[in-house]
């Protein structure tokens, strides 16, 4: 990084291709098989403010980092609660604090928007690898100990 200020701003639809290339990056290192067409749909939704957010951060002009973020009802949190579905910075732009930029700016927006209950998804291999729950502990968030089961819903035919 060659000392500009990093800006983190809630991505717009004009910044679809930028947002999809830093997620793409993110699902190619991490293994994941959603490929961009399957992104654009959803991120398209969150950049237009339907059921979450995406927040960038910008180095000038230069997308360093995103977080995505899903929003549902929820009794057991009593409202708004927010999911992190995506945290993502660039390897060129890591170990500047642009995550922990990103985590800030997500509860920021989480409580400008009514949210009471953030969550993040941690997969055994994020964990391994960068010591997530150490990185969310310092931000508030806690393990809950509890176990995500998924499931893809079939088209029906």
């Amino acid at each position: 990084m060659n000392g500009t200020e990093i800006r983190i701003v809630s991505a717009e639809p004009k910044q679809l291709a930028e947002v999809l290339d830093l997620i793409s990056r993110f699902y190619r290192e991490e293994g994941f098989a959603t490929n961009r067409d399957q992104m654009k749909e959803p991120v398209e939704r969150l950049l237009r403010g339907k059921g979450g957010a995406i927040l960038l951060a910008l180095s000038g002009s230069f997308p360093a980092g995103v977080a995505a973020l899903a929003t549902a009802v929820g009794i057991e949190q009593g409202g708004l609660g927010a999911e992190l579905t995506d945290l993502y910075v660039h390897p060129d732009f890591r170990s500047h604090g642009i995550a922990r930029k990103l985590i800030e700016q997500t509860i920021e927006w989480c409580r400008q928007h009514g949210v009471n209950a953030l969550s993040a998804v941690i997969t055994p291999e994020a964990q391994a690898a960068n010591n997530l729950i150490g990185f969310y502990t310092r931000f508030g968030l806690r393990n809950t100990g509890r176990l995500i089961m998924a499931m893809k819903i079939p088209e029906s035919h």
